[in-house]
């Protein structure tokens, strides 16, 4: 069993023992590399799975699977994966929104206007 001495060491040979492992560290990751061994990429951070699209909109994993049967969630499938983008989930997310009173109202007086000009 080796046993390890504790020494009393300066700071630059300290930041000289540092540098030297840093160096070997890179040539390890490059040889690493150089083997075929890609680092895996990261997904975009606009796409998400289903799990954080259920978070998201505030409903089951099995609704939205529901939802994307009828087409009534924007998603995309790659394989046998769902993917949903959080930019067009937030913008289906308003544009469903349930129009007010007044704005149904005013969308009558101008359609009972626009049929009396024809």
């Amino acid at each position: 069993m080796k046993y390890w001495v504790m020494r009393n060491y300066s700071f630059d040979e300290l930041f000289e023992r540092l540098h030297r492992i840093e160096r070997k560290l890179d040539a390890i990751e490059s040889k690493a590399n150089g083997m075929g061994h890609a680092k895996p990429t990261p997904e975009p951070a606009d796409l998400i799975d289903i799990h954080v699209a259920s978070v998201i909109i505030g409903k089951a994993v099995s609704t939205i699977y529901s939802m994307v049967n009828r087409n009534e969630i924007p998603y995309m499938k790659r394989g046998n994966r769902l993917y949903f983008s959080r930019e067009e989930l937030r913008n289906w997310i308003r544009d469903t929104r349930n129009r007010t009173v007044d704005e149904c109202k005013e969308e009558v007086r101008s359609d009972l206007r626009n049929r009396s000009r024809v």
